[in-house]
């Protein structure tokens, strides 16, 4: 059974959380449940900008009511697998955040933000999973239909574009 993250009762909450108050469990794509980070590489955070830059985010798409539950990631090498956005420019002066996080399997998120260069990131916990839903990808595997020779002939591409660059 997948967990559904917007209908949390306190117990629920409490057992996502070890006693020195990291994450106790992995933390998974909602769309295509691809692991992002692992247990233990997030504490537990409230983070009131995050809350209602996210709640506006929903409020403009999926109406999702937000937790005010937020798990802060010192490091952005912290994560398994994950995909950051180009620097967000501010608009009109509003504060906005400096870059989004999303999943790097799907491209779809954000399932976090980071305010200012050099600070933490905050993942919501209203959007991620804390189970792996059945028949996602285990951590590490490809994508169905990707091979391994042809991730390797990209490698391998990458690298004469380097060297040629180098030259």
């Amino acid at each position: 059974q997948t967990l559904t993250n917007s209908l949390f009762t306190m117990e629920e909450i409490t057992n996502l959380i070890t006693g020195e108050g990291t994450n106790a469990k992995a933390m998974y794509c909602c769309h295509c449940g691809s692991q992002f980070i692992s247990p233990d590489k997030a504490e537990r955070a409230e983070h009131e900008q995050s809350q209602s830059h996210f709640q506006m985010l929903a409020n403009a798409g999926d109406k999702k009511t937000i937790s005010s539950l937020f798990w802060k990631v010192p490091d952005v090498w912290d994560f398994d697998n994950i995909a950051q956005t180009r620097k967000v420019m501010e608009e009109n002066g509003k504060n906005k955040p400096n870059v989004y996080l999303l999943c790097s399997d799907c491209d779809k998120g954000p399932v976090a933000v980071r305010w200012a260069e050099g600070e933490p990131f905050f993942i919501s916990h209203s959007r991620v999973l804390y189970q792996r839903p059945e028949g996602a990808p285990e951590n590490g595997a490809l994508p169905a239909g990707m091979s391994e020779e042809f991730v390797r002939s990209l490698i391998a591409q990458q690298q004469q574009q380097n060297q040629a660059t180098e030259e």
